[in-house]
């Protein structure tokens, strides 16, 4: 089986701007919809890599700090640079660009903070911050793809130190108030918590250009079983969602059609594109002559809009 993840892909930030999509038109017209629970772009990639996460983060702080060569031996989160507005009676959470972040200012200022604390803050160029912790947090959290643009509540931190990581939260709120050099960033999200995970399997093919999923293939070891599933992923349209920016949206869903062609002309296995909304095609060569259906693309992502 061809497995294709594209978050984002239903939920352009401008549903009117989607341009012509002859293969997706083909697929959502002559293939099987699936509707499913929502999932994470983190937990649908675990999935593919053999990780059962059992209800607990899938830890993403501590698989991009490997790739980035630290030290994983202790618990890491991701901690990524966020702009509050209050809407009404509703708190919002925005992601900030890191091109438009002074970190060097933050993480200084975050570090000397909360030294003694034994929490340390580690900038990136691409993809979110890092968080390292010295003593365990036991506690469940929602990514930043999942938050962007929503109200918080709903996704706040559950389980037995929750509190601790509000409080956290909260303290940094505080000091990036003050902070001269702050700019748009007026709080931290965290997500992600948990120890570098052995990696049991990994997909026989895999074409990416997501940190996270590179993330996940410098995980794996010689232990590591190939699936007999090929996996293609871009964050391109979630970037896109994320940011308001309908030129990345584009760009993702390029990419996608651009492997569909490839995998569409070996006229094989069965193909199933999904992303972190629930939707989901799958998609096999003989569907091709289901010629009495007349869906497509553009209005599948219509009537996602008038869902929400």
């Amino acid at each position: 089986m061809h497995r294709l993840i594209v978050p984002g892909l239903f939920e352009p930030p401008d549903p009117g701007a989607v341009p012509a999509t002859p293969l997706l038109d083909h697929l959502v017209a002559r293939g099987e919809l699936v509707r499913g629970a929502a999932a994470g772009y983190e937990e649908l990639l675990a999935t593919c890599f053999g990780l059962d996460a059992n209800d607990r983060d899938v830890p993403t702080g501590a698989l991009l700090a490997n790739s980035r060569g630290y030290d994983t031996n202790g618990q890491w989160a991701c901690a990524a640079p966020v702009h509050l507005q209050v809407d009404r009676d509703r708190l919002l959470l925005f992601p900030v660009e890191p091109h438009d972040v002074d970190s060097s200012s933050i993480i200084l200022q975050l570090n000397a903070h909360f030294r003694d604390e034994g929490i340390g803050f580690h900038a990136t160029s691409e993809g979110p911050w890092l968080m390292e912790l010295d003593a365990p947090l036991m506690a469940s959290t929602c990514s930043i793809d999942q938050v962007a643009g929503r109200s918080l509540d709903p996704f706040m931190p559950a389980g037995k130190d929750a509190g601790r990581l509000r409080s956290l939260m909260n303290e940094c709120q505080m000091l990036l108030h003050a902070d001269d050099h702050s700019g748009l960033v007026n709080s931290l999200w965290f997500w992600g918590l948990g120890r570098l995970p052995a990696i049991t399997r990994k997909p026989l093919e895999i074409s990416c250009n997501t940190l996270l999923c590179s993330s996940f293939i410098d995980a794996c070891d010689a232990d590591s079983e190939p699936s007999d599933t090929s996996l293609f992923t871009t964050s391109g349209c979630l970037d896109g969602r994320q940011y308001g920016d309908m030129d990345r949206w584009i760009s993702g869903l390029s990419e996608t059609e651009a492997r569909l062609r490839e995998l569409l002309e070996q006229q094989g296995e069965e193909l199933f594109l999904q992303s972190d909304n629930g939707l989901a095609v799958r998609y096999r060569h003989r569907m091709r002559f289901r010629f009495w259906k007349r869906d497509s693309f553009t209005k599948l992502i219509r009537s996602q809009g008038s869902q929400a």
